[in-house]
C-alpha cells in the first residue's frame, strides 16, 4: 500500500497490520459521512409507521430457520450452467457439496 504522508511524502506499506491500521483510519475519517441524513418528509414517514393492519404473525415463518431438506430440495429446484452470484460459488458446488454442507446449516 502507498500511503501519503504529508510530511514525508509517499511511504510503501507492506506489514499487514499496518495497512489494516491505514485501512480502518480511512473507513472512519474518510469513508464515512460526516453529516446526518436529511429528514424524511411526510409522504416517506407515513409509509414507513407501523400500520394497524398488518399481523406480526404473517412474518413468524420466514423468521423460522430452514431445515436441512427445504434446503436441499433448493438446492436440487436450481438449474444448471447458470451464472454464479456475489458468492462465486456456481449452483453444481452446492450440489455436489453433500453431507458437509450440512454442517454449515
Amino acid at each position: 500500500m502507498v500511503y501519503k504522508d504529508p510530511v514525508l511524502g509517499n511511504i510503501l506499506i507492506t506489514d499487514t497490520q499496518t495497512i489494516q491500521q491505514h485501512a480502518v483510519l480511512y473507513f472512519q475519517q474518510y469513508a464515512l459521512s460526516q453529516t446526518a441524513p436529511p429528514q424524511m418528509n411526510k409522504r416517506w414517514t407515513t409509509q414507513f409507521t407501523p400500520k394497524q393492519y398488518v399481523n406480526d404473525e404473517w412474518f413468524h415463518s420466514i423468521i423460522v430457520p430452514s431445515t436441512w431438506d427445504e434446503w436441499n430440495n433448493t438446492i436440487k429446484s436450481l438449474p444448471n450452467d447458470k451464472v454464479c452470484g456475489l458468492s462465486s460459488l456456481h449452483n453444481e458446488f452446492f450440489r455436489h457439496a453433500g453431507k458437509s454442507l450440512q454442517l454449515l446449516t
